[in-house]
């Protein structure tokens, strides 16, 4: 069976760094159907095997990679006995960790050596026992993401601040992409989409069908024509439209094959929906 944490201490670069989480997997290998949230992720494969299927293409959790943004249907595969960290990173992060702009990883996983070099990751998988997650977090991934963010820190600072302003407003559904920075709407959607690696709509889109996935997991009298309809949406077409769009399957066929995994229970999975 699944488990699926959440480091609850502080870390370090919050402004880049959204949280961290890992999944332990028992005897069995399962696969789970994956829907982005938005946040590209880090992933450290500890034990076993891991890997992500997007699209039709699949990929290998090679010791430490980078998976971007993903917008398209997906699913996550863990080898039994399988222990694998994720470090969600902040969407303007990804230029820090690939030295180029998110676009290029969009829907694709790439090991981290593909970029730059990290000692203490070298050390982490020399060990012959890992010992409490927590502690690889503490004493591992919290000194490698000082290494490979003072190494490769050379983003302006204004474009996370300009960045997040878009970001604030997405992650609240919030239709006007206002923002209090100097510089036209226009100039930050392009911004959004060369360093994030989505449209600012596209990325709402995201984050609707991302909660939708979520709330379908809750036992609520109003359904999933009540979900559409919270989550902004005019009509039940429309919203089984976009919901099948970005995961392959309508929101009821989503909603049975993850009440058939030991997700559905699970609170620290259900509780992304306060971030997402």
């Amino acid at each position: 069976m699944i488990q699926f944490n959440r480091y609850k201490n502080s870390f370090p670069f919050p402004e880049f760094v959204q949280g961290i989480w890992w999944l332990e997997n028992g005897p069995i290998a399962q696969e789970l159907p994956l829907i982005s949230d938005g946040y590209p992720e880090l992933m450290i494969s500890l034990s076993g095997e891991t890997s992500i299927g997007i699209g039709t293409d699949f990929h290998r959790i090679e010791s430490a990679s980078i998976v971007g943004i993903i917008d398209q249907q997906a699913r996550f595969t863990l080898g039994a006995n399988s222990i694998c960290v994720s470090v969600k990173l902040m969407p303007w992060a990804l230029p820090i960790f690939i030295q180029d702009r998110a676009s290029l990883l969009k829907n694709g996983a790439v090991a981290l050596s593909c970029f730059t070099k990290s000692n203490v990751l070298s050390n982490l998988f020399d060990m012959d026992t890992l010992g409490p997650i927590e502690s690889v977090i503490e004493n591992f991934i919290f000194p490698m993401l000082h290494e490979v963010i003072d190494m490769n820190q050379n983003v302006s600072p204004v474009l996370p601040l300009s960045i997040s302003e878009v970001f604030r407003n997405i992650q609240q559904l919030n239709p006007d992409l206002k923002t209090e920075l100097a510089g036209s709407k226009r100039y930050y959607e392009k911004l959004y989409q060369e360093y994030v690696g989505l449209s600012p709509m596209r990325y709402k889109r995201l984050l609707k069908i991302k909660k939708a996935s979520l709330l379908l997991l809750e036992e609520d009298e109003s359904g999933i024509s009540g979900i559409s309809g919270a989550l902004g949406y005019f009509d039940l077409s429309h919203f089984n439209k976009d919901f099948q769009r970005f995961t392959g399957v309508t929101p009821t066929q989503y909603a049975k094959t993850l009440l058939a995994t030991p997700m559905h229970n699970n609170a620290t999975y259900r509780s992304q929906y306060q971030y997402s």
